[in-house]
Formats: C-alpha cells, structure tokens, sequence
C-alpha cells in the first residue's frame, strides 16, 4: 500500500490567504480565485471551525455557527453550484 501512496507524492502546492482575515470588499475576488482553480481541477484542501450545533444541521443544511466551539473538520472542496 504505501508503494501504491507514493506513486501519488504531492510535488507542489500553493496556499490561499486566510479567509477569516480577507477584506470583505474584496470577498468576491477570493471567491472568483477559488473557484478558478477549480474550474482548472485544482482541488482545494481546507479546515474548518466546527460548532457544537453542527450536529443540528439537516439534508446537509448546518445552521449558522453558535459560539460553542467543539472542535475542527478538514474538507476537500472539489467543486461548486451557483445555483
């Protein structure tokens, strides 16, 4: 298995800037970038902030953060729908 690994060694990679700490006016163009890089099959590594009402959600729908922080979730962002 790890020969297997191997033959998928990740060689470059690039980071976004923080989008905690982005301006929000120019929200729009992080957004723009990402799915850019998407659309290029650029998949997109991200952590996020996990509430204790996560649990709430439902059909996948998780309802705004409360302020009890429970802990953090890695996602693998691979695509998007504007509709």
């Amino acid at each position: 298995m790890y020969k297997e690994a191997q033959k998928y060694e990740v060689l470059t990679y690039a980071r976004f800037e923080d989008a905690t700490t982005v301006d929000i006016s120019r929200l729009p163009q992080y957004i723009e970038t990402l799915k850019a890089n998407l659309d290029a099959g650029f998949p997109i590594i991200a952590g996020i902030v996990c509430y204790s009402n996560i649990y709430d959600g439902v059909n996948g729908i998780i309802p705004l953060p409360n302020n009890t922080v429970v802990g953090g979730h890695a996602i693998l962002i691979v695509g998007y729908n504007d509709n």
